[in-house]
């Protein structure tokens, strides 16, 4: 059964990002699993704990929302100019291209790249201090994209 599920590889951890169904069921959550944009984020291997992150897209704003625990981080889309999101008081840029790979500056520093795929997303530079954030960024970001491909 198809399931939905989103792989995101930043260094040497793998995070999984499964479906949060709208519906509950057999049924109806197998359907409601495939439209949704909310995402639990779990370390690979460890899905039967507490999600450490539930990641959101919202199409309407187009944007991300990252909740962590108590604290919740959301991009700002801009028509013109990259996605910026703020993240314990730093403001970051994410550029996308349209071959699907990425990066995020903050100021002009560049400090993450990556690539996205089929529901996974590999980031090549990053800074470790960082890698549970970017980790859930990058699942918000291939929530965006797959949204997008679904051309609604």
């Amino acid at each position: 059964m198809l399931r939905n599920i989103i792989s995101v590889e930043v260094g040497p951890v793998e995070w999984t990002a499964i479906p949060k169904p709208a519906w509950k069921g057999k049924i109806a959550g197998a359907i409601s699993a495939l439209f949704t944009t909310n995402y639990a984020v779990y370390i690979t291997g460890k899905e039967d704990e507490e999600p450490l992150a539930v990641v959101s897209y919202y199409p309407v704003k187009d944007e991300v929302l990252v909740q962590v625990g108590e604290h919740h981080y959301r991009t700002v889309s801009n028509l013109f100019g990259p996605t910026k999101i703020v993240y314990e008081g730093v403001e970051y840029m994410i550029h996308e291209k349209i071959t699907g790979r990425f990066s995020i500056l903050r100021g002009n520093e560049l400090i993450v790249e990556g690539r996205a795929r089929f529901r996974s997303i590999i980031v090549d530079k990053y800074p470790e201090a960082l890698e549970p954030f970017i980790a859930y960024l990058c699942v918000g970001l291939l929530i965006r994209i797959l949204f997008g491909e679904l051309g609604v």
